[in-house]
């Protein structure tokens, strides 16, 4: 009798502890349930830096990723501008953790000196400075070779800055130069000078956007169907 009385004050009642999912009782009767929500602290849910998504941002929309990126470029409008959810969503981005927020992306968008956002923050497109590195030339005389072109710039103050030279049809031909300072020069120069007794007519060359980021479209078999859109 003495050890069964023993054993029965050894035992304890069951309390909140013992009973997964039970209900605790504070100090002032009101009770709380067990929080089952992921702890925004713990590890691998704390936020992105800033820093980290605007850099992937401006990766995103540099022109050497325009120019491959499917997923982005089939989002663009004519103006280069992307929803800032659309691209939220791209993978590069989701790569960076979870805790990259369409608020955050916003945000490091809108401190970003290379991209620029619509007044109701919700478009994004790349600021680029357009490239004026080419001269084209007009009314050449019939059957300028490129030698002859090169022989004609070759006295030019900044024709160790020549990068390419192309005739063209009607009359035409493009040169091109490694800066925009130098093709500019040179263009005035030649405005001086004369081939086959002609003068040169000439203009710097503005390069279209659109033509120069994004390779033509692909298609599939002979029926020239649009290539399917990539997953981001």
């Amino acid at each position: 009798e003495a050890g069964a009385q023993q054993k029965h004050v050894g035992k304890r009642a069951p309390g909140p502890a013992d009973v997964p999912g039970a209900i605790a009782m504070s100090a002032d009767g009101a009770s709380a349930k067990e929080d089952t929500k992921a702890d925004p602290t713990a590890p691998g849910n704390e936020p992105v830096p800033l820093e980290a998504v605007q850099q992937c941002l401006e990766e995103l929309l540099s022109k050497e990723n325009l120019a491959e990126d499917l997923f982005i470029w089939h989002h663009m409008n004519a103006q280069m501008y992307i929803p800032l959810s659309v691209l939220a969503a791209h993978r590069k981005l989701a790569e960076l953790g979870p805790g990259v927020a369409l608020d955050a992306v916003i945000e490091a968008a809108q401190l970003s000196t290379k991209l620029s956002v619509d007044p109701e923050t919700l478009l994004v497109r790349p600021v680029l400075k357009q490239r004026r590195n080419t001269i084209i030339l007009h009314d050449l005389p019939e059957g300028v070779s490129e030698d002859e072109l090169r022989d004609l710039v070759r006295p030019s103050p900044d024709f160790g800055s020549l990068s390419s030279v192309r005739p063209d049809v009607n009359r035409t031909a493009y040169i091109a130069f490694d800066s925009d300072e130098s093709a500019q020069a040179v263009a005035l120069w030649l405005r001086t000078q004369q081939l086959r007794g002609s003068s040169i007519r000439c203009a710097i060359k503005s390069e279209q956007y659109m033509r120069s980021f994004f390779p033509a479209p692909r298609v599939l078999g002979t029926v020239g169907l649009p290539m399917a859109e990539a997953a981001p």
